[in-house]
C-alpha cells in the first residue's frame, strides 16, 4: 500500500467508523512507523487532506499539534482503552506518553463486550435482545451459558495475569444478567 492508501484506510478505520477497529489501527501505526520518518511526516499529511476543516481542526488540537494522535485520543479513551491507546502510540512513535498497567488491561477487556462497532457484534446484540423479548426462557438458556463462559474466561485470566481476558469475562457475565430474566425466580440485582 502507498502512504495515501494507509493514510485512507487509517481514516476508514477510525474517523469515519462507528467504533474503531483496532487491529487495522495498530498495523497501520506499524508499518507508517516502520517506513521512517519521511513517511511518517507524508502519513500524517494525507491523513489530515482526507478529513473535513473542522475534523483536522478538532483532531490536531486533541492531539496537541499532531492529527494522528489527536485520532489515537479520540478513538481511545483514557479511562476504558488506556492500554490500546498505549499501544497505538508506541506502535507509530515507538513510545508512548501513556502508561497502562494490568487494571487498564482489565478495562479494556470489558470495554470489549459492549463494542458493537463490528457487523457481527451488531447482528449478535440484536439477535440476543430479539430473543429476550421474543422468547424469555431461550434467552436465559443463552444467558446462563454465556455468564458460565465469562466466568471461566474471568478465572483463567485472573489465574494465568491476562487481565484483558479477566475483563472479558467480568463484561459477558454481567451483559448476560438482562438475558436471565426470563428463568423462572431470578430477580435480575
Amino acid at each position: 500500500m502507498t502512504v495515501p492508501e494507509l493514510a485512507k484506510a487509517f481514516n476508514e478505520a477510525t474517523v469515519r467508523k462507528w467504533g474503531t477497529d483496532e487491529d487495522a489501527v495498530f498495523a497501520i501505526a506499524d508499518e507508517v512507523r516502520r517506513r521512517g520518518r519521511t513517511a511518517k511526516s507524508e502519513f500524517q499529511r494525507a491523513v489530515a487532506e482526507d478529513l473535513t476543516a473542522s475534523q483536522r481542526a478538532r483532531l490536531i488540537h486533541k492531539g496537541n499539534g499532531n492529527i494522528v494522535h489527536g485520532i489515537f485520543c479520540d478513538e481511545f479513551s483514557e479511562t476504558f482503552s488506556k492500554a490500546d491507546l498505549a499501544r497505538a502510540y508506541r506502535l507509530f512513535d515507538g513510545w508512548s506518553p501513556v502508561q497502562a498497567g494490568g487494571f487498564d488491561d482489565f478495562l479494556g477487556g470489558f470495554g470489549e463486550n459492549f463494542d458493537l462497532s463490528g457487523t457481527k457484534a451488531k447482528i449478535g446484540a440484536a439477535a440476543f435482545l430479539g430473543l429476550a423479548l421474543l422468547c424469555p426462557p431461550a434467552a436465559a438458556v443463552a444467558a446462563g451459558v454465556i455468564l458460565l463462559n465469562g466466568a471461566d474466561d474471568l478465572e483463567w485470566g485472573l489465574r494465568t495475569g491476562n487481565y484483558r481476558e479477566a475483563g472479558r469475562g467480568a463484561g459477558a457475565m454481567l451483559g448476560a444478567i438482562p438475558g436471565l430474566r426470563g428463568a423462572k425466580g431470578f430477580k435480575a440485582p
